[in-house]
């Protein structure tokens, strides 16, 4: 739906995005990850427009990127951008109709909105009034009332508590299901992991990974894996012998239950390892711990390869 090609863009020539190339898909969730002064603020304002790129281009839908395709697009900035004095309604619909609604429309989904997100009692109350989470959901509201086909949200998370971070999560996956594009930028790695099906991670403007977060997991593998066994830890490991290495191990609930993580050998498999503790101990779990989105990052900040080097 939206692909980038080769963005850059310098502030005093001091580079802020430097080469950096993206494709959203419809019916995804992209994540963008990265710490702060990474780029991610300017290259999401590139996407929509509000900054024009030094270099590279932008398309949507196979077409050059216009101010008039941005009315398509819902965005969420992280610095919030809502009138204090204007009462909530009154403000969701004023955003509605900027993006192309009719009053008429735009009353009844903001109306719709408030009613499926809890803000009934805001209706009538100027934005002062409310308190942080429900501003945040004003402010989530007026980006997603004009049903837009792509969403870019930069940190939506802040200010909620853990309820409502569910209310807004529920939300996101019912936009990805309806097949719209989703764009989510934020420090919270384990929101990453559990909503996005691909991630950009970049650092000092650059695009250190890219892809599909299933697929990079893997591609970071260290050979690792999570086994729960009955049976004595001794046996465990003899059988294991040089094959691997026990990195951790702990005591379950359950009598005799254990649960260790092992590293292997190079030379072994996870098929060959299982065969040789098969017959020592009983095995009732055994998979191979990818690494988190966590681990990922961190190992890419600490050694700094950009894709584009």
């Amino acid at each position: 739906m939206l692909c980038a090609v080769n963005l850059s863009k310098s502030y005093s020539d001091k580079p802020a995005v430097k080469n950096i190339s993206l494709n959203v898909e419809s019916g995804y969730i992209t994540g963008l990850l990265g710490p702060n002064g990474a780029g991610k603020s300017t290259l999401l304002r590139m996407l929509n427009r509000i900054i024009i790129p030094d270099s590279g281009s932008i398309t949507f839908k196979n077409k050059p990127l216009t101010h008039d395709m941005v009315k398509h697009f819902g965005y969420l900035p992280e610095e919030r951008g809502l009138y204090r004095k204007m009462k909530a309604a009154e403000q969701v619909m004023f955003f509605a109709q900027l993006k192309g609604l009719t009053l008429a429309d735009a009353r009844k989904q903001t109306r719709f909105w408030f009613e499926r997100l809890e803000l009934d009692a805001a209706w009538n109350l100027k934005l002062e009034q409310l308190s942080k989470g429900m501003q945040q959901k004003v402010q989530f509201i007026s980006t997603v009332v004009h049903n837009p086909e792509l969403l870019i949200l930069d940190e939506p998370f802040s200010g909620f508590d853990p309820v409502n971070v569910e209310l807004i999560t529920r939300e996101l996956i019912q936009f990805k299901k309806s097949g719209k594009a989703i764009v989510l930028s934020t420090h919270n790695m384990e929101n990453v992991e559990a909503l996005c099906d691909c991630m950009e991670m970049i650092h000092k403007g650059q695009l250190m990974v890219s892809g599909n977060i299933n697929t990079i997991r893997k591609q970071y593998t260290s050979n690792s894996y999570v086994i729960e066994y009955r049976g004595l830890p001794m046996a465990f490991a003899n059988a294991l012998w040089s094959a691997a290495e026990i990195v951790s191990q702990q005591p379950l609930h359950e009598p005799q239950m254990h649960r260790v993580t092992i590293k292997l050998a190079k030379s072994q498999t996870g098929r060959s390892v299982l065969n040789l503790i098969n017959n020592a101990v009983e095995i009732t779990y055994f998979k191979e711990a990818l690494p988190t989105v966590r681990e990922i990052f961190m190992n890419q900040i600490q050694h700094h390869k950009p894709l584009n080097a």
